[in-house]
């Protein structure tokens, strides 16, 4: 369907709040069944859902600042614009407290196999999360598949250890990742295993069919295909994987003849199901999409295309047919969530870890934030904060908002009683405001709330 719009399922409410929004794309049910209980045989001092929820926070926080020591959160000194961290954690939770809860997460509660498997302790981790997903959230009518970065330096620690030159960040776990088009949420992962996969372990389902076929089956799982149907369109170039009996040579010889931006298609069955070819002729190539929907319909803008012809520029503008407008308009959705993960300050490099299955914990927490963040804009509509207000700092955010004119000139902020004073990051670009607003602040407050540990004056002031 078309116009199906992407949805949280079982929302009881039109505006929900992070906190909801939060425990919905994660499994809260995994961490309070499994992660709490294994963590508490490990703790003299039991945790509980609320207090996890303040740990989860506190890593939200030290996120958005760099190169100070994680200690140094926790410093009685006061705060300096010079040296050490630009805020303290101190009101919220005991720095041996937090040690504590971090040397304790353990992310599986199942009985190890009877062979060597390097991923058993992050895989049950990963079923809850991709199961989780599948149950409370429902993607939009078109989706985008490619692969995701979780960096890692070193090849002896990390199973499943890539090195990918054309990635920013080139070291570290290859994922699968497939995220809806239109909320731009990632909804499925998939770990990149390669030679460390182990030879007495079960092949993945549906890899009888082939592995690009079986990828396909199991991270569309939760799209329903037998229900709804799916359609695909994918970019082929003449390189190793060129599809069996496709005349490329011949449809490029054909499309020589037209002018710029030019539309075909060629149509065919391959295993009992249609699908076409399409093409569209640029300046130096014909681009050639493989697709089982569509037409040569022009949709979108008018599109400019220039060359030389000699000493002659030459200018051309058309709109693009119907798959290549899709592809164009859809295949960044997996970078661009990428790119916010990463950017400015990366959750997963933050969490200075050399334990291999803490930095996989980062990297399904810091999907979920910004899943989060991109159902607020996408799915509920709010408007995008760029801009903190000065009077809205409360003991109940557990961040400190600063008013600024511009990204680059100095903040001046005034303290809650109830609080202490958590100065900006200096160079924070807009997407750290954006982080440090509406994804720490308002899972932070309710965190507080549900551990018990914010003060009556704060909570009535905040009503």
């Amino acid at each position: 369907v078309i116009n199906a719009r992407p949805k949280l399922v079982n929302v009881p409410t039109d505006k929900p709040t992070s906190l909801m929004r939060f425990e919905k794309l994660f499994p809260k049910s995994f961490v309070v069944d499994v992660i709490i209980p294994e963590m508490n045989k490990r703790l003299q001092v039991q945790t509980d859902w609320g207090e996890f929820l303040v740990f989860v926070g506190a890593w939200f926080l030290l996120a958005t600042s760099e190169g100070a020591k994680r200690h140094d959160y926790w410093s009685s000194l006061d705060v300096s614009p010079f040296v050490g961290a630009p805020f303290r954690l101190n009101a919220f939770m005991a720095r041996d407290r937090f040690d504590n809860l971090l040397s304790s997460l353990v992310f599986t509660n199942d009985k190890p196999p009877s062979y060597k498997d390097p991923f058993f302790p992050i895989e049950q981790l990963v079923c809850a999360w991709n199961k989780n997903m599948s149950q409370e959230f429902s993607p939009g009518w078109v989706t985008c598949l490619d692969e995701s970065m979780s960096p890692w330096y070193s090849q002896f620690s990390c199973p499943g250890f890539m090195f990918v030159p054309r990635k920013p960040w080139p070291f570290g776990n290859e994922w699968h990742t497939i995220a809806c088009g239109i909320s731009k949420v990632l909804f499925q992962v998939e770990l990149v295993q390669g030679k460390d996969f182990p030879k007495e372990k079960p092949e993945p389902e549906f890899n009888s069919l082939g592995k690009t076929v079986g990828l396909l089956l199991r991270l569309t799982r939760s799209i329903e295909l037998a229900k709804k149907g799916v359609f695909a369109s994918a970019l082929i170039k003449k390189r190793r994987y060129w599809p069996k009996f496709i005349p490329g040579d011949a449809i490029k010889t054909h499309s020589s003849a037209f002018e710029v931006g030019h539309a075909d298609a060629l149509g065919g069955t391959l295993d009992g199901i249609d699908f076409d070819v399409f093409t569209m002729r640029e300046p130096d190539y014909t681009m050639m999409l493989m697709s089982t929907y569509g037409t040569t319909t022009r949709l979108g803008d008018e599109k400019i295309r220039c060359w030389f012809q000699g000493d002659e520029k030459l200018v051309k503008t058309f709109q693009y047919p119907e798959v290549v407008h899709n592809h164009f308009q859809y295949r960044h959705i997996v970078d661009d969530h990428n790119a916010k993960r990463h950017s400015p300050i990366s959750l997963e490099m933050s969490w200075a870890t050399k334990w291999w299955p803490n930095r996989v914990f980062a990297f399904l927490l810091a999907i979920t934030k910004i899943n989060v963040y991109n159902c607020k804009e996408f799915i509920f509509r709010k408007q995008l904060l760029l801009q903190h207000n000065l009077d809205s700092t409360k003991a109940t955010n557990c961040v400190q908002s600063c008013k600024i004119k511009n990204f680059s000139g100095r903040r001046s902020s005034i303290p809650c009683p109830n609080t202490p004073v958590f100065p900006a990051k200096r160079n924070a670009g807009p997407f750290l405001l954006l982080s440090w607003n509406t994804q720490m602040k308002h899972l932070l407050r309710s965190s507080l709330y549900e551990s018990g540990i914010v003060c009556q004056s704060c909570k009535m002031n905040s009503a």
